[in-house]
């Protein structure tokens, strides 16, 4: 079974912990597989640097075709 399609967008939404670690993550991709993969991999995961700020939503979305022709560029 395929799991990602060639024209998937996946957007994330989380915000960051006192501890400087990602919460209250929601995935929204279209499939569901995807998004409780995704949420486990960043769930309290640590972040580094200065620019995050604790309570604040923050919204990622990535094109999966996009991502596809970052890799194969390196």
């Amino acid at each position: 079974r395929q799991i990602l399609d060639d024209e998937m967008q996946v957007t994330v939404f989380f915000s960051i912990s006192e501890e400087n670690t990602i919460q209250c993550i929601s995935v929204a991709s279209g499939n569901e597989d995807l998004d409780y993969f995704i949420k486990k991999e960043l769930e309290n995961r640590h972040v580094f640097g200065t620019e995050w700020r604790e309570g604040m939503i923050y919204e990622l979305s990535v094109d999966y075709s996009d991502t596809v022709l970052a890799y194969a560029n390196l």
